[in-house]
């Protein structure tokens, strides 16, 4: 049930709205985001508090400041780009072609080099993505807008943290496999525990779910999504990764099984381009993108290094063709990677550009150091306040906008 009549002619003059006012699908968008934040709080206060007396496998690894620098960046950009759509619409220096993708890629191979299970991989991403979900409702909330009753406007910049958790779920059977492991039975142990930390968030999304495929905001954008065609978008990835472990096992040859990640990465952007897939398929490419990253830190591609270290010592002579193929900003197709251009070239022009800038950021720290801009160690303590405060940028822009765009109108 909508805001009550009487109470939407008022709407946007209103300083704020009274509970009673609101319908069911706003109070179980923060029913959901306050048991995800809560749920989470208590269950790192009792790792806390067991930290001491358990047996723990944390390993220490070497930072990557390459990824916190980019992380950085990347989040500024997002936080730039709901600031003023128009950055995002007109594609300024191809962002649609390598924001969300590098943050992707980054997390993925964090979590595929970490010792951190899955269960509490998951637990930690959707504590956040309640606190920034119950910012935004609270943003609504305070405003009294209407945009509070659809679930999708509501979450936001928070929905693509789902996004990292199914690609965790599906880098997890790699990392299993993969990886080696010292102690399997405490792993097992520790995922089962986690595991079931992590079955009330599932519940939550699954309550979330009919009012995502009936979302408003959706309809407004001409974006109403069938049944079938998420489950089988969803469907064609999977038989990738599957595919891609079936033959590493099966290839005997290490040197083989470098080619695996090419024709994976080579089949993902032909589909892309072969089939234009609206929303949510811009969201799928994502999760892709996560899984594939994943793969290839285990299973590096063919010539990593020598690629690498070309485009790094070469990069002039990429850099043009590809920021005439990204064109200048207001250039068709606008917001290509949400809404595809029915043409296949323009598909193809797209993701071509896309491919060389992933392409770039997995290879070019494979030439080493001596090949590569270094950046110093000094600069760690910086990067790690800065990733800090960028996660706070996230989590909480959206809300702040909203807020401060409604006080100046």
């Amino acid at each position: 049930m909508r805001m009550r009549e009487s109470h939407k002619q008022e709407g946007l003059h209103s300083d704020h709205v009274s509970f009673t006012h609101l319908g069911a699908s706003a109070l179980l968008v923060l029913g959901v985001s306050v048991t995800l934040f809560l749920v989470g709080v208590i269950f790192k206060l009792l790792e806390w508090r067991s930290s001491g007396t358990e047996k723990t496998e944390h390993v220490e690894l070497e930072r990557i400041l390459y990824f916190d620098l980019w992380r950085v960046l990347c989040v500024a950009l997002v936080v730039l780009s709901h600031s003023w759509e128009g950055y995002h619409e007109q594609n300024f220096f191809g962002v649609c072609q390598w924001v969300l993708q590098y943050v992707t890629i980054i997390s993925a191979i964090c979590f595929a080099r970490s010792s951190t299970g899955l269960g509490r991989y998951c637990l930690r991403l959707l504590m956040f993505c309640g606190l920034g979900t119950m910012l935004n409702w609270m943003a609504l909330f305070a405003i009294a807008d209407e945009a509070i009753e659809d679930p999708l406007r509501v979450s936001f910049q928070m929905a693509y943290i789902l996004c990292l958790v199914f690609g965790a779920i599906g880098v997890s059977p790699m990392k299993w496999l993969l990886k080696e492991k010292k102690d399997l039975n405490y792993q097992v142990r520790v995922e089962m525990r986690h595991g079931l930390a992590f079955l009330p968030y599932f519940m939550a999304l699954v309550l979330l779910m009919p009012l995502v495929f009936h979302s408003s905001w959706l309809e407004q954008k001409s974006l109403q999504v069938s049944l079938l065609r998420v489950p089988w978008e969803l469907m064609e990835s999977m038989l990738l990764p599957c595919s891609a472990v079936v033959a590493h096992f099966f290839l005997r040859d290490s040197e083989t099984k470098a080619w695996i990640g090419w024709v994976w990465l080579a089949l993902l952007q032909a589909g892309r381009i072969l089939n234009a897939e609206p929303r949510p398929g811009s969201e799928i490419h994502l999760l892709d993108l996560y899984i594939w990253s994943g793969f290839i830190y285990f299973v590096p591609l063919a010539y990593q290094a020598k690629i690498g270290k070309a485009i790094a010592q070469l990069w002039l002579l990429w850099a043009v063709p590809v920021a005439l193929l990204v064109g200048l900003p207001g250039a068709e197709p606008p917001f290509p990677a949400q809404y595809p251009s029915p043409e296949v070239m323009k598909r193809a022009r797209f993701y071509f550009v896309e491919s060389v800038f992933i392409l770039a950021f997995v290879t070019i720290p494979s030439a080493g150091k001596q090949h590569t801009l270094v950046i110093p160690q000094s600069a760690g303590p910086t990067l790690d306040c800065l990733n800090y405060l960028s996660l706070a940028a996230f989590c909480s822009h959206k809300a702040i906008i909203d807020v401060v765009q409604h006080t100046w109108r």
